[in-house]
């Protein structure tokens, strides 16, 4: 019976996947969508980290309150946790460029308005399978320069279950281990 059982184990092993713990795989900086509001995201020491960078009208030609997005869809439930670093530089401080997360479209800054130019923390939130999650630089007047936050530590629940036929497979399986058993008992 132990044969059987752990045959069926592997199995379900064999067609799980780990839970991602950078910006690889499933959560792959390519899987991601990106607004176009005039601020930018810096890929480049991904998987490892990303930067996301508010609007500047001045450079961009978007004027007025603007967001970048930088989101994907979550393929379990589970918590996703990052540590952030914010820098502004726009010289109204924090409260002109706000960071945070959003979570199916509602907007949790994570920056504090009368906070110094310089932030950072560590932050986790719930998501459950198909939420579309990810980062908000926010820009208020899109002037006065950019605030720049890098995310690092990225972690999401990315384990997939094995599809139900696998799971109906390990029935019969576990059928035969049993009868077998039986059969030795007789």
């Amino acid at each position: 019976m132990k044969k059987y059982l752990t045959m069926a184990l592997s199995a379900i092993t064999f067609f799980a996947i780990e839970a991602n713990a950078a910006f690889v795989d499933t959560y792959s900086v390519n899987n991601w969508q990106k607004s176009l509001e005039g601020g930018f995201v810096n890929t480049k020491s991904a998987p490892d980290s990303i930067k996301i960078n508010s609007n500047n009208g001045l450079n961009s030609g978007f004027s007025g309150e603007r967001n970048m997005d930088f989101t994907v869809a979550s393929l379990k439930g589970g918590f996703v946790t990052f540590d952030w670093s914010y820098k502004t530089n726009d010289k109204n401080g924090a409260g002109a460029d706000p960071f945070g997360i959003l979570l199916n479209g509602i907007f949790t800054q994570l920056t504090d308005n009368s906070g110094g130019k310089t932030q950072s923390g560590t932050f986790s939130f719930r998501v459950r399978p198909g939420d579309i999650f990810g980062f908000r630089a926010n820009s208020v007047d899109s002037l006065l320069g950019i605030a720049t936050t890098t995310i690092s530590n990225f972690s999401a629940p990315s384990q997939v279950p094995a599809p139900a036929a696998l799971w109906l497979m390990t029935i019969p399986v576990l059928s035969l281990a049993r009868k077998k058993r039986l059969k030795t008992m007789a």
